[in-house]
């Protein structure tokens, strides 16, 4: 399956490039480039675009591309968003949940926040490596892991966090 997901995303990516333009005639395209993709692999998908995002619905679960993109339902309570993240990924699978976005404030201050948010809602943390550009943090609650990953970049800092059943 994941390789069914790593497909989807670099499908994604590739139909968000050619929609680029925001023309609509495209934007049938690209969806029937996607699904057409998946059906090859065995894998049913109804993809649905606009100028923001991609949705992408399967069996497996589901997958939002680009700069509309929203917290995925369901999204654990007891997990922490960082206040203001600009989500541009978010996936809902049976296997748990992963978002991924961007902030413009310091990887240091995302990492602080993750550290404090998570232990007040529960998770054990189960490990913590931290570099100059660089955080890793997982934490354990019930039958749940928690990563999050902090990275720093020149004019903002990438945050991305899984949820996942063990």
């Amino acid at each position: 399956m994941k390789r069914v997901w790593l497909s989807i995303t670099v499908l994604a990516v590739l139909a968000t490039v050619v929609t680029a333009c925001g023309k609509k005639a495209s934007d049938s395209a690209s969806e029937e480039m996607v699904e057409s993709a998946m059906r090859a692999q065995g894998q049913e998908a109804e993809v649905t675009m606009d100028s923001e995002t991609m949705q992408i619905k399967t069996d497996d679960g589901d997958m939002s591309i680009g700069e509309g993109t929203k917290l995925p339902d369901q999204w654990p309570d007891d997990v922490p968003v960082y206040k203001g993240l600009k989500l541009l990924t978010a996936m809902k699978m049976k296997e748990g949940f992963s978002i991924q976005g961007t902030t413009a404030d310091s990887q240091e201050k995302v990492t602080a926040f993750y550290k404090e948010q998570a232990t007040k809602g529960g998770w054990t943390e189960d490990m913590v490596m931290t570099q100059p550009q660089m955080a890793m943090l997982n934490y354990s609650k019930d039958n749940r892991s928690l990563a999050v990953v902090v990275t720093a970049a020149e004019s903002e800092t990438s945050v991305s966090v899984s949820i996942t059943n063990k």
